[in-house]
């Protein structure tokens, strides 16, 4: 089994983002941004805590939500 990291990103890391199509396996866009904020939610029915982050991304000017497996850090 993979070994999980919780605090993997902080707020203000530059990051570079992945965007799938919704298969999961293409890429549809990817660039680079910053990490604005940490959702953590605990929705009972898995193991653990649900975590994604909101980032701002700088070729889009815009922000959107990410999920850990989805983002790098630079």
């Amino acid at each position: 089994m993979g070994k999980r990291i919780i605090d993997q990103f902080a707020i203000g890391d530059l990051v570079e983002w992945r965007e799938p199509y919704a298969d999961g396996l293409l890429i549809r866009d990817m660039g680079q941004g910053m990490i604005l904020k940490k959702h953590c939610y605990d929705f009972g029915f898995k193991s653990g805590v649900y975590i994604n982050y909101e980032v701002y991304r700088t070729k889009h000017a815009d922000i959107m939500y990410f999920e850990a497996a989805e983002l790098k850090k630079i």
